[in-house]
């Protein structure tokens, strides 16, 4: 920005040319920003001479142009460039002083060797913090904190009592051994011959039972040693009749609760499932007859106990080990099943749970691990994958509606409403 300007001296020049004497008024200015600039002017030499550009106003900020001859060269004043000069080279040769002759090369090769260590040790140490962050990255484990390890190993000690638990030591022997006792619960092939009730009753009867236990939320293992209990005693006492055949049911469900369930069910809560039509007293009645016709043997291995173990043998997800569960509970309502071992319909419900959650049918399912778990190959049980994917198809149809209402539960993962349970969609037509 322009310094003010004011005026401080205005004068007469007396200017000779041509014969002429003339008389000029110049005028001196004092600038803000250059103070004594106009000082300076008053004593410019040559004031007689010709003055040009007198019309023209001063250029701003002190411009070299704007200031006597005078002072453009005391500014350019050679001897003081020269003195700076020698001044800077005396402080150059101060500096290199150290590094003439011989002792002084071998000083700075010494300092360029110790930049050099000291660049080395630093990209050194960058490198291994480098290193180090990434095995900590790679390898967690190796750097857990105690409170880690110390929940691990509370793990360990979990895992090894639910080890000791489950008896996995002794788990070949315990399985062979209910093989051999399924043998002796075994379910004769058409039990209801030349009885009142036949297969269809049977199977009305059971679906209405798979909604009674659903209700009451009770086990799997309840119901289906209810179905075998009441199956029993038909074979065993032959006056089953229509009429009578809800309390039978209700006297089988009554004496399997008490063998499987923690809590027992309350008579109560049965007799309103038949619209009080049975009282207590008629249940504890059929509960005495049902365990005297049964000789009080009720410790037949269930479906559900060789699912389990060839479900954990061979990985399956939850969600095939409840199609699994939902295939052997649905063999149930098939009269034509009833006399299948329950190891066999277990290899088969795993094998079409494996089929159906994966959308293919592939004999590649069932590994000689499960051949050699559950003591049976492919070929054992291909004839019953039709009856069983018939019973499911069925089960849509009618008023059955126990057993897919109870898979149809969101823990159960709704397998009974999958499009591959579907009669219309499903990969289970196939078979």
């Amino acid at each position: 920005m322009q310094g003010e300007r004011k005026m401080v001296k205005s004068g007469g020049v007396k200017i000779q040319g041509n014969g002429v004497s003339q008389k000029r008024h110049v005028r001196v200015y004092e600038d803000s920003e250059n103070p004594g600039m106009g000082k300076r002017l008053k004593t410019v030499p040559g004031a007689s001479k010709p003055i040009t550009g007198l019309g023209h106003h001063r250029r701003p900020l002190a411009d070299i142009n704007n200031v006597g001859a005078g002072a453009a060269k005391r500014r350019e004043d050679p001897q003081k460039i020269e003195k700076v000069k020698r001044a800077n080279e005396r402080q150059s040769a101060k500096k290199c002083e150290g590094t003439k002759g011989t002792g002084g090369v071998l000083k700075a090769t010494t300092a360029i060797a110790r930049r050099k260590e000291v660049r080395i040790a630093l990209e050194t140490k960058c490198s291994d913090a480098k290193n180090e962050k990434e095995q900590k990255e790679q390898l967690p484990d190796q750097n857990v904190s105690l409170l880690n390890a110390e929940e691990l190993q509370k793990e360990k000690i979990h895992e090894q009592k639910q080890r000791v638990f489950s008896v996995t030591y002794y788990g070949t022997e315990i399985y062979k051994y209910l093989f051999a006792l399924e043998k002796r619960f075994e379910i004769p092939e058409n039990h209801l011959k030349g009885q009142v009730l036949n297969g269809l009753m049977r199977t009305v009867l059971v679906d209405w039972l798979a909604g009674v236990v659903d209700t009451l939320d009770l086990m799997q293992e309840t119901f289906q040693l209810t179905v075998y209990t009441m199956d029993k005693f038909m074979v065993i006492n032959k006056t089953t009749t229509k009429a009578n055949a809800q309390l039978i049911a209700l006297g089988a469900l009554f004496v399997a609760s008490k063998y499987e369930e923690t809590e027992s069910i309350e008579l109560n809560d049965l007799t309103f499932f038949c619209d009080n039509k049975w009282d207590g007293k008629d249940v504890k009645n059929i509960e005495c007859t049902i365990l005297k016709a049964v000789e009080y043997q009720l410790g037949r291995p269930l479906a559900i106990h060789f699912i389990r173990r060839l479900s954990k043998i061979s990985g399956a997800s939850p969600m095939e080990h409840s199609y699994a569960k939902f295939f052997a509970d649905t063999s149930l309502l098939s009269y034509q099943l009833c006399h299948v071992k329950p190891s066999l319909i277990a290899a088969a419900s795993v094998f079409l749970a494996f089929c159906i959650s994966r959308d293919r049918i592939d004999t590649a399912f069932w590994t000689p691990t499960l051949s050699s778990a559950s003591t049976y190959r492919l070929e054992d049980f291909r004839e019953l994958l039709p009856l069983i994917s018939r019973a499911v198809t069925g089960s849509f149809t009618g008023e059955l509606l126990g057993v897919r209402t109870r898979y149809s539960r969101s823990h159960l993962f709704c397998v009974s409403l999958m499009p591959g349970c579907r009669p219309e969609t499903g990969i289970i037509n196939h078979f």
